[in-house]
Parts: structure tokens; C-alpha cells; sequence
């Protein structure tokens, strides 16, 4: 599954996948780095599944 970078994943806060990936770009690269850093998947934890995909892309294949 891929995502747009302007397609919306934390419905909660707004955040992209764009958003997402300049995150984990600049070493947030995890799902704790990413609440801490975004409060991305904090409240209602239901784009954990999209996060946990975007954070996959960016693993060394």
C-alpha cells in the first residue's frame, strides 16, 4: 500500500503522510518518536496501521 504525501493519516491532528515521512526522515523513525515529536497516533490510535506502513518504506530493503 502506498500513500500520497498529501493524503491524510492522523485524522486526529491533521497530519499527512508527506508530514509523516519529513518525521522519519529526520530521524523520528519509530511510532514512540513519531507521538512524541507529532502527537501523531496519540488520541485515538487509529492510524497506527498507516504510520507502521510508512515507517516500513523507509527500512533498507
Amino acid at each position: 500500500m502506498t500513500f500520497r504525501d498529501e493524503e491524510v493519516i492522523c485524522f486526529c491532528f491533521g497530519f499527512t503522510a508527506g508530514d509523516i515521512r519529513q518525521a522519519i526522515a529526520r530521524g523520528e523513525n519509530t511510532l514512540d518518536k513519531l507521538r512524541e515529536s507529532l502527537e501523531a497516533c496519540d488520541r485515538c490510535q487509529g492510524c497506527r496501521g498507516e504510520i507502521q506502513i510508512l515507517l516500513r518504506e523507509q527500512e533498507p530493503s
